[in-house]
C-alpha cells in the first residue's frame, strides 16, 4: 500500500477527487512521516541512554577494582597484625621453629611502652631529688651533708635490693589459673633471671619485663627515702643502709607482691573490684611513712630537740625560735618542686603502657588530678597555718602540696576533678592537725614525713573507694578509671557488681594491713640495729650518733670537708638567735 501510495504520488494531485482510494494514501503518507519521526527520536534517545548505560557499567567496575585493592591491602594488613601461629612467643632475632616474628603493631605498643615507662621513670628520679633537697633544707646546717648522703645511699641500696630479690617476691610467680599469686611472694626471677635468654645461636632475646623494672625500682626508691627523713640529724649511715637493704628487698617488695603483685591482699578483697591503689599512696607512702616512724620511736628525738618550747607552741606547731627549724628555704622550695614535677611521673606512669587512646586519657586525668590536689593542698596548708601562728609559714605550704600529692596517688584516674580538690584538701588539713600532735608525743620526725606519707596517704587510700567516679554506690570504676567494673550490655554500670561498701572495706583493710606489716617489721629492724652489742664507737651504737656528734655536727665529725657551706658568714638560728659556727669557713 505505501509503495503504491509512493508510485503514484505525482499523480495524487493531478487526478485529485476522481480516484476513491486517493485520501487513504494521503492519510498513510502523513503517518508514514510521523511515526519515522518518532522513530528517530526513540532511536536518538536510546543511544544515549546506552552510552550512559556503558558509563555507569565502566564507573561500577572501577569501583569494584577499587575495593578489591583495598581488601587486598586489609588482608595485607591482617596478615602483619595478626601472627600466622599466635601461640609462638615473638622475637626480635632470626626467626627459630619456635618463634615468630613481632608484628607491626606489636612493635609499635613496645617501642611505645618501652619509651613512656623510660621517660616516666626518669621523671620520677626528680621525686628522690626533691626530697633531698627538703630533707636538706628542712635539717640544720652542719648536718647537710650526712643528710645528702644517706638518701644517696637509699637510692643505691635500694637498686641492688629491688635486683637481687626484691623484684622476684612483687610481681614473681607462680600464679594460680586466676591470675593471683599462689605463695605469699614470688619466687622467680632472682638477679633478673628470665629477663635475658640465651639462645643456642648464641644471642640474647629480651623479655618484656625489661620495661617494667626500671619503672618499679624508682617506686622502691622513693619507698626507701621516705624513711631517711624520720631519721634525720641523728642517723648514721652503716646503720641506716641495713635499714634500706631490707626495706627494698622484703618491707616494700612484700606489699607489692600483696597489691600490685597479684598476692594475698588483691586475692581477699577481689570481689567485686579489689584494692584500689592507683600511683602509690598505700602501696609507696602508707609503707615509708610508717617505716619512718617506727625509725622515729627507736631513735628517739635529736639531742635538746624539745628543750625549751613550751607546749602551747608545739601544739601550735610554732617553729619560732626553734634552733631545728628550717635552714635554707630555697633549699625548700625547691625541692617542693622537684619533688612535684617528679609526682607526674609516678602517677602517669602508673598506667604502665602508652598504646592506646585510653591509657593517654588515663595519663592525662592523672596528671590533672595531681595538679589540683597538689594546689588545694598548699593553700589550705597556708592559711592553717596562718590561723595558728599569725605567719605565713613557707615549710608548712610546702608540706601541704606534698600531703595533696600523697593523698591524690591511689585515686589519680578514678576521681573526678573536684573531688580530687577535697582529697588535696582534707589530706592537707590531717597533716597540718597532726603534726603538732607528734611533737606534743615526742616524736621527732624532722620533716614530717609520717603525717605527709603515713596518715595522708593512709586517707588518700581511704579516699579512692569514697570519692570514685562510679554512679551511686553499687557502680566502682576503681583502677579501671573510666570503665566501670562488671559492667553489663543489658543493665549497665550496675549489673554486676552490687559493689556497695565493699570497696571502702578493701581499701580499710588494704591500708591497714600494709602500715601494720611495714610499721611492725621495721621497729623490729631498728630495735635490733640499736642493740648494745652493736657498736661503731665507745659512745654510740650502729645506728644513731651520739649527743655529743649530734652537738658538734655529724658533718664535722665524720665528713670532709667539715661543712657543707664554703663561704664566710655561713649562719644557723641558735637558742638564742642567730650565730656563726665555728666550723663554717672559707677554703
Amino acid at each position: 500500500m505505501v509503495r503504491m501510495c509512493s508510485s503514484i504520488l505525482p499523480t495524487i494531485f493531478a487526478s485529485r477527487g476522481r480516484q476513491p482510494w486517493v485520501p487513504h494514501c494521503v492519510l498513510m503518507l502523513g503517518l508514514l512521516v510521523l511515526v519515522s519521526g518518532e522513530a528517530e527520536r526513540a532511536d536518538a534517545d536510546l543511544s544515549q541512554k546506552l552510552e550512559l548505560f556503558d558509563q555507569l557499567l565502566h564507573n561500577q567496575e572501577q569501583l569494584l577494582i577499587k575495593q578489591q585493592d583495598q581488601i587486598q591491602a586489609l588482608e595485607a594488613g591482617e596478615r602483619r597484625l595478626v601472627p600466622a601461629n599466635s601461640s609462638l612467643p615473638p622475637s626480635i632475632l632470626p626467626l627459630t621453629p619456635s618463634t615468630r616474628a613481632y608484628t607491626a603493631q606489636e612493635n609499635v605498643e613496645n617501642a611505645l611502652t618501652s619509651s613512656w615507662l623510660i621517660l616516666c621513670g626518669i621523671l620520677a628520679m626528680f621525686v628522690v631529688a626533691g626530697q633531698a633537697m627538703i630533707e636538706s633544707g628542712s635539717c640544720r646546717a652542719r648536718n647537710v651533708q650526712q643528710v645528702l648522703v644517706i638518701k644517696l645511699a637509699a637510692v643505691c641500696m635500694s637498686s641492688f635490693g629491688w635486683w637481687t630479690v626484691g623484684w622476684s617476691f612483687a610481681y614473681g610467680g607462680p600464679f594460680d589459673s586466676d591470675g593471683f599469686k599462689a605463695n605469699l611472694a614470688g619466687d622467680d626471677q632472682f638477679i633478673a633471671q628470665g629477663f635475658l635468654t640465651a639462645r643456642s645461636d648464641g644471642q640474647m632475646e629480651p623479655s618484656t619485663r625489661i620495661q617494667q623494672w626500671f619503672f618499679t625500682w624508682t617506686f622502691c626508691a622513693v619507698a626507701a627515702g621516705i624513711v631517711s627523713g624520720g631519721l634525720a640529724e641523728r642517723a648514721h649511715i652503716v646503720g641506716f643502709c641495713l635499714h634500706s637493704a631490707v626495706m627494698s628487698a622484703f618491707v616494700y617488695p612484700i606489699v607489692v607482691a600483696s597489691t600490685w603483685g597479684m598476692g594475698w591482699i588483691a586475692k581477699e578483697f577481689k570481689d567485686p573490684v579489689g584494692f584500689t591503689d592507683f600511683a602509690g599512696a598505700g602501696v609507696v607512702h602508707v609503707t615509708g611513712g610508717f617505716a619512718a616512724l617506727a625509725g622515729s620511736l627507736v631513735v628517739r628525738q635529736r639531742s635538746k630537740r624539745f628543750e625549751g618550747q613550751s607546749i602551747g607552741a608545739r601544739m601550735r606547731g610554732d617553729p619560732r625560735g626553734d634552733p631545728f627549724a628550717t635552714h635554707s628555704a630555697p633549699l625548700l622550695v625547691l625541692g617542693t618542686l622537684l619533688l612535684w614535677l617528679g609526682w607526674f611521673g609516678l602517677s602517669c606512669g602508673s598506667t604502665r603502657s602508652m598504646s592506646t587512646a585510653e591509657s593517654g586519657f588515663q595519663a592525662a586525668q592523672a596528671a590533672m588530678n595531681t595538679v589540683l590536689a597538689a594546689s588545694a593542698g598548699g593553700l589550705i596548708a597556708l592559711m592553717m597555718r596562718f590561723l595558728f601562728i599569725q605567719r605565713l609559714e613557707l615549710a608548712s605550704f610546702c608540706g601541704g602540696i606534698r600531703a595533696g600529692l600523697v593523698a591524690i596517688s591511689a585515686a589519680a584516674v578514678n576521681v573526678e576533678s573536684g573531688s580530687a580538690i577535697i582529697i588535696g584538701l582534707v589530706g592537707a588539713a590531717i597533716y597540718q592537725l597532726s603534726s603538732p600532735l607528734l611533737k606534743l608525743m615526742y616524736v621527732d620526725d624532722p620533716i614530717d614525713n609520717f603525717a605527709i606519707h603515713g596518715i595522708a596517704g593512709f586517707w588518700g587510700v581511704l579516699a579512692a573507694s569514697i570519692f570514685d567516679m562510679g554512679k551511686g554506690f553499687d557502680s566502682f570504676h576503681g583502677t579501671l578509671g573510666f570503665r566501670c567494673a562488671g559492667f553489663d550490655a543489658t543493665s549497665g554500670c550496675n549489673g554486676g557488681t552490687a559493689a556497695g561498701g565493699k570497696p571502702f572495706i578493701a581499701n580499710l583493710a588494704g591500708a591497714a594491713l600494709i602500715a601494720v606489716w611495714s610499721f611492725g617489721i621495721s621497729l623490729v629492724i631498728f630495735f635490733v640495729l640499736r642493740l648494745p652489742g652493736i657498736v661503731t664507737r665507745r659512745d654510740h651504737d650502729i645506728l644513731k650518733a651520739s649527743a655529743m656528734i649530734q652537738d658538734d655536727g655529724i658533718d664535722t665529725v665524720f665528713h670532709y670537708p667539715a661543712q657543707g657551706y664554703v663561704g664566710e658568714g655561713a649562719s644557723e638560728w641558735g637558742e638564742n638567735g642567730p650565730f656563726t659556727n665555728p666550723y663554717f669557713h672559707s677554703i
